[in-house]
């Protein structure tokens, strides 16, 4: 009986038992199976787990071998369906990578000119062959940038209507007349869409019963990725590729020339258009200041409206405002803001390069765009670790210190919803005093420490931009060292943010202790002079004392606090209060004065004694002292922090006894030294020896025949060798990994990386990578060059004939090898193909297999063999 139709055998419908159940649902109907296989989507058994089996059925007149006629006839249409694909394929290359971005760019261009370019010019200009390249890269620009940024302001108008405008849980009738009238057309916007959506789910469940053919039709219909772009076949991505061109022309028109024409005739008005000229960006300019002028024009207009109740204009520009101010103030916070940290950076940093103001401004003169970029990453790097450097002194700190700092942390903080909330006014006094900010900063860590290692320490600057050294091998192993030992260890072994948080912990400590200002700096729980379950009890004594409220009313105001946290507002529960000792005002004085020298301190430290003991160091390597600083500096920062790491180490055992100290001193050595030993054991057999072997391999197979004249003689450098055999060798083990079979070699690999190096199997890592890499790299090099020159010279060949037959064997051996892996494709796919021409010819179907356990044993046996 079949397990899923429950129906007997019969000769035109017999049945099979394919895997291992027993029992009722041992048997069952191919027809069913195949059924349940489509559903299911799975070629197993749901219960025994067995893959089910089936064997082709061809007919019976089929040859045993192909007839030459069928095979070439196969061949030759699949020759076509190759070219047909080929060429389909060509055409959605060409039109989405060379039509598309080139006739954008040079519509978006010809936009900018007169109406004489439209009638004579334009036709000839849009199918010029000149600089194609770079115009089909500025056109993919200018469509990628058009598509961000219609996504973004899909998202912001979406930000603007969920979270922008709330409604008070308690309000007064008269107040909430009131907050309507204040955002009428953003409550009728999110009403009107409430009620749409009402209106929808009427209309579908009066209509969830007609979804019938035409519906049918139009799910077939569904636009997929290969149907947009035209992988599936058909030409209907043409049509995509003109609405492609049509919208970003659109798009040009309404966010690039509207406002570009609106900056220029204000320019033109007031006779600025020159100042712009000389900025080297006067279009990117011009384009701002229409920008500005049109958010300052709809703001007016937006009031107006308000003013004679035009109730669906002032929601529409209401939100044109709202999207235009918050891009305005992303576009100052992210792109200005940065830029002028960047200067205000490379302007007090002069002395660190030996740079003047000229050769700065020659070099944005030079390269305006290089420059710009790079001033912004540099200030962008800035910003995110002073955010960082802020994020731990708030973990340290007591909260409410840094009040006039932004928490970027807080689960709360939505900067969207700050730039739609608060007026512009805010705003700008916000980046007025960020700018105050980070430029006394810079000013105080970065230029006053300049000036005086360059008046008491003139010999430290200028460090060495770039490498002047005379042994490139050096360089080459410098390197090799920075970003394969040095830069791993900073980034994993180190304990940064552990280290600064217990020097800025100590710091407050000591200069609350000096100014008694503990209270003021550090919280209760940090500073422990409060026990905790105390503090709870003292802060809302406090609370109550300051703001005159009975300690009962605290826990009503907890939920007024969340309902400021809920409408957009911040809540004063982070602030704890805290002990104002007499003369506070001069106290914090003295305390931003000691702030200042302690920076400048830590400036001076940072920047003098890691490139100090990295020149000592490289000076005792080289014996030469013109060295890249980078190179001194990361191994100054490295021996630094290992000597930090280990004095934290040493004070954490201070405490112990002696003799318990020597004992665990004693197991730790003699632990460490195993694991050294093991792990200096396989880097020398395989960054080691396997390495040297890949690098010569390699440098006799393809470098040298590429390098070396026919004629000429190859001077191998042994270290360079090496350290290119090292970098393969980490290639090797990534891809081993990541892609490579699954046997024993790419198992060694995964213990290894999964346990580390102090958990290793230096046996199994031997036997399954080290040694097959060394027989398999010293045949390859060992055989020809056995054969060179001990079997050539028996059959009689001279010297020079060795010579020459030496340089030729490795790189021959390599084509041969490549010759060989692609014969053996081509095998593969010309077998697939004869397949596929008799099962197109001949095959009738495919039959189900029984389940037969001796032939699975049989051939598991065999395997096992």
């Amino acid at each position: 009986m079949c397990r899923v139709c429950r129906m007997e055998s019969t000769s035109e419908r017999p049945l099979f038992y394919p895997c291992l159940c027993t029992g009722s649902i041992k048997f069952i109907h191919q027809e069913c199976l195949t059924e349940w296989l489509k559903y299911s989507k799975k070629d197993v058994c749901e219960l025994c787990n067995h893959q089910y089996k089936f064997t082709p059925v061809y007919h019976p007149d089929m040859p045993t071998i192909l007839p030459i006629r069928e095979v070439a006839s196969g061949m030759a249409y699949s020759l076509l369906k190759a070219v047909r694909c080929w060429i389909h394929y060509s055409i959605v290359v060409f039109s989405w990578l060379i039509v598309v971005p080139l006739a954008s760019c040079r519509i978006n261009r010809s936009l900018f000119k007169g109406p004489s370019y439209w009638i004579w010019d334009f036709t000839a200009d849009l199918f010029k062959a000149q600089d194609v390249y770079a115009d089909c890269i500025q056109g993919l620009t200018a469509i990628m940038l058009a598509l961000c940024v219609f996504i973004s302001l899909i998202w912001l108008r979406e930000q603007i209507l969920i979270g922008g405008f709330q409604m008070p849980v308690e309000i007064h009738p008269e107040e909430a007349a009131e907050f309507m009238r204040a955002n009428q057309p953003f409550a009728g916007e999110i009403a009107g869409d409430a009620a749409g959506q009402g209106a929808e789910e009427e209309a579908g469940v009066e209509n969830e019963n007609n979804w019938q053919l035409f519906e049918w039709e139009r799910a077939g219909e569904e636009l997929t990725w290969d149907r947009l772009f035209g992988f599936d076949g058909s030409l209907v991505f043409l049509e995509h590729v003109f609405w492609v061109i049509s919208l970003n022309t659109l798009f040009v028109l309404l966010f690039v020339m509207w406002p570009f024409y609106v900056g220029y005739f204000f320019s033109s008005a007031f006779n600025i258009t020159e100042y712009m000229k000389a900025a080297y960006f006067d279009g990117f300019i011009t384009t701002v200041l229409g920008y500005f002028i049109l958010g300052f024009l709809l703001f007016l207009c937006h009031a107006l409206c308000g003013a004679l109740r035009l109730v669906r204009f002032h929601r529409t520009l209401g939100m044109c405002y709202l999207m235009l101010k918050v891009v305005l103030i992303v576009l100052i916070e992210v792109g200005v803001f940065p830029l002028f940290c960047g200067w205000w950076l490379d302007m007090c940093s002069l002395p660190l390069f030996a740079e003047t103001p000229e050769s700065r401004l020659k070099w944005f003169y030079d390269a305006p765009e290089l420059s710009l970029f790079v001033h912004w990453l540099v200030g962008m790097v800035y910003v995110f670790y002073f955010a960082s450097f802020i994020l731990i002194l708030r973990e340290v700190m007591r909260p409410g210190v840094l009040w006039f700092l932004r928490n970027v942390n807080d689960p709360d903080f939505n900067p969207i919803q700050e730039m739609v909330q608060y007026p512009v006014i805010r705003h700008v006094r916000r980046f007025l005093a960020s700018v105050l900010v980070f430029a006394l900063t810079i000013l105080i860590c970065v230029y006053c420490p300049f000036r005086i290692i360059l008046r008491f320490m003139p010999s430290t600057l200028p460090y060495r931009g770039s490498n002047r050294s005379d042994l490139p091998f050096l360089s080459l192993f410098f390197e090799l060292l920075l970003l394969q030992v040095i830069l791993p260890t900073l980034l994993e072994q180190s304990h940064t943010r552990q280290i600064l948080k217990v020097l800025i912990f100590r710091w407050c400590k000591v200069v609350g202790k000096l100014l008694g200002l503990t209270d003021y700096l550090l919280s209760r729980e940090n500073n422990g002079a409060v026990p905790r379950e105390q503090q709870n009890d003292r802060g809302r004594h406090l609370l109550a004392a300051e703001f005159g409220v009975l300690e009962e009313d605290l826990d009503r105001n907890l939920g007024a606090a969340h309902h400021m946290l809920l409408i957009g507002g911040r809540s004063s529960t982070q602030h704890q209060p805290y002990v104002k000792p007499p003369y506070f005002f001069f106290r914090i004085i003295a305390l931003l004065l000691v702030i200042c020298v302690s920076s400048i301190t830590f400036s001076l430290i940072a920047l003098t004694v890691p490139v100090t003991i990295g020149r000592k160091l490289m000076h005792c390597i080289t014996g030469t002292d013109s060295h890249y600083e980078l190179y001194t500096l990361s191994c100054g920062l490295y021996i630094c922090c290992m000597l930090i790491r280990l004095f934290t180490v040493s004070f954490s055992y201070i405490p112990r006894d002696f003799k318990m100290l020597a004992d665990d001193a004693k197991a730790w050595l003699s632990t460490v030294l195993i694991n050294w030993l093991r792990f200096v054991v396989a880097v020398i057999s395989y960054f080691g020896l396997v390495a040297f072997m890949f690098g010569f391999l390699v440098e006799l197979m393809i470098v040298a025949p590429l390098r070396v004249p026919r004629f000429g003689t190859a001077l191998p450098c042994l270290f360079m060798i090496w350290l290119l055999g090292a970098f393969y060798c980490k290639i090797f083990c990534v891809c081993m990994v990541t892609i490579g079979p699954n046997w024993r070699m790419r198992r060694a690999f995964e213990t290894l990386y999964r346990d580390g190096p102090r958990n290793m199997d230096l046996q199994a890592f031997m036997t399954n990578a080290v040694l097959p890499l060394f027989l398999l790299f010293g045949n390859l090099l060992a055989v020809p060059y056995t054969i060179v020159y001990a079997i050539f010279p028996i059959l009689g060949c001279d010297a020079e004939d060795q010579l020459q037959y030496g340089k030729r064997i490795y790189p021959g051996m390599f084509s041969f090898f490549l010759l060989f892996v692609f014969l053996a494709w081509q095998f593969k796919k010309i077998k697939a193909m004869m397949g596929k021409i008799r099962n197109e010819r001949y095959l009738l179907g495919q039959r189900l297999v029984n389940f037969d356990s001796k032939r699975d044993e049989r051939a598991l046996s065999s395997l096992v063999v």
